[in-house]
């Protein structure tokens, strides 16, 4: 839908913060192009962690899948921008990790909501 010159920035002072649809050809479920999942620095951030996680095991450590997908999630977060208040991560995220670290007998604890407000992390004035 095309809006008349100026209808983003009147929304923006009248509304609040304006969403920019999209680009074409972005992932439909993270919005990105290219999606998160495949973006290279996400990636190399990702192969990071996993990495460490291989190191403990090499050393005779104890790692479990579900703490190698807490720390992907955590830095997915992250890299969508989602550092102060919990928000449920894009299905193509999620998808993509418990492909490569699934939980044993399938059953994934799933999305959990913060009890943090926008208020908490800005303070009340």
């Amino acid at each position: 839908m095309v809006q008349a010159d100026g209808y983003e920035e009147w929304q923006m002072m009248n509304v609040g913060e304006v969403d920019s649809p999209p680009p074409p050809g972005s992932c439909p479920k993270c919005g990105r192009l290219p999606c998160i999942a495949e973006d290279q620095e996400t990636q190399d951030c990702g192969s990071a962690i996993v990495e460490a996680f291989q190191s403990q095991q090499l050393a005779g450590m104890t790692v479990k899948n579900k703490e190698i997908r807490f720390e992907l999630y955590k830095m997915c977060a992250h890299a969508l921008g989602h550092m102060k208040i919990r928000k449920e991560l894009p299905l193509c995220v999620i998808d993509f990790i418990r492909f490569d670290f699934p939980q044993k007998d399938g059953k994934h604890v799933g999305f959990k909501p913060g009890t943090r407000t926008l208020e908490d992390v800005l303070g009340s004035p």
